[in-house]
């Protein structure tokens, strides 16, 4: 994985997937984060970073899509559960607080110029505090996608950017 990411290749990892950051044989990887897993869950209203170009994009289509209903650069979430603080290069997408990241993502390789991309995020695509889902199938009735699920979508495309 970390060849193919280091070869200008795109890893997006979530959830349990940290431990391919976390016990990486790459040492690079596994500085990359330093992993709150007995923290429990967290829900509630994480920032958007805009600290960052993409970052600042992706506060924008948040609120243009409506999924930012406390305001510009928030978002609400519910059980995210592997939080890290990150370490550089490293950026924050989505936090709570320094040590309470819910998306990161980081160029590959760690030192050099490919365009290679790893991004982890605990974002849900099902309510799993309501007893979970298959997703599509516990979209709202209305048939419009939670603001996790929002923003999920932008994160996904944004994936194939290469800066």
């Amino acid at each position: 994985m970390h060849d193919y990411a280091a070869a200008g290749g795109r890893v997006i990892a979530s959830h349990y997937h940290y431990t391919w950051l976390k016990n990486s044989p790459v040492t690079a990887w596994q500085d990359i984060a330093s992993w709150n897993l007995g923290n429990g869950p967290a829900s509630g209203t994480f920032d958007v970073d805009t600290s960052f170009p993409r970052g600042k994009a992706f506060s924008d289509w948040l609120v243009a899509v409506n999924a930012s209903p406390g305001g510009a650069n928030t978002i609400p979430l519910k059980d995210v559960t592997a939080l890290s603080s990150i370490n550089p290069p490293a950026q924050s997408w989505i936090r709570k607080a320094p040590s309470q990241v819910a998306y990161f993502s980081f160029p590959t390789p760690t030192v050099g110029a490919a365009c290679g991309r790893v991004a982890f995020t605990d974002l849900h695509t099902a309510d799993i505090s309501a007893g979970g889902g298959v997703f599509p199938k516990e979209r709202k009735a209305s048939g419009v996608l939670s603001e996790q699920q929002k923003a999920l979508e932008f994160l996904l495309f944004d994936a194939s950017s290469c800066n």
